[in-house]
């Protein structure tokens, strides 16, 4: 009642090693790079800079004991200890690539994407995706001056943060 098998016809599952392996392989040729190769390298050709100013005062707070609260914890159990001694290594690392960091220009940030697709920086501690006491030591190396037009971009987004009314918004210049 059976036909005998002589070849496949049709693309249905492959059930074994040897019909993978005899399964002809079928190259496309690959114009450029994917789009999100291009937005990764558009993020990492962004230099930045260490703000001094910021530096030094984050240095003053850490020396004066009040850049990190978790160094005296409210509860002297061992784990609030251990994790308070944590957070002052992190610190300590962090203000020494910091420090490290000021003796150049500018320096640029690698980045990765998650399996989502999101992006984040990584091999540093510092990056503007970071806490805001660390965030504020980083600035554009090459910054430019807002224009008006610039300036109104950076209102609708802060409104939009806030949800603000559109009577509102600024309107112009």
């Amino acid at each position: 009642p059976y036909q005998e098998f002589k070849q496949r016809v049709d693309r249905s599952p492959i059930t074994s090693i040897t019909e993978y392996k005899q399964r002809p392989k079928v190259y496309r040729a690959q114009i450029g790079p994917p789009a999100w190769v291009g937005a990764i390298h558009k993020h990492e050709a962004v230099p930045y800079r260490i703000n001094k100013e910021m530096l030094a005062l984050l240095e003053k707070l850490q020396a004066s004991g009040r850049l990190n609260p978790a160094q005296i914890p409210a509860k002297q159990t061992k784990k609030a200890i251990k994790e308070a001694e944590e957070q002052c290594k992190l610190t300590e690392t962090f203000l020494d690539e910091a420090r490290r960091l000021a003796g150049y220009e500018k320096f640029y940030q690698r980045m990765h994407l998650d399996f989502r697709g999101r992006m984040y920086t990584s091999r540093s501690p510092i990056n503007y995706q970071d806490d805001q006491e660390y965030r504020c030591l980083i600035e554009f190396a090459e910054g430019v001056e807002l224009d008006d037009i610039g300036y109104n971009s950076l209102c609708f987004h802060a409104a939009n943060l806030f949800e603000l009314p559109n009577d509102l918004l600024p309107t112009g210049p």
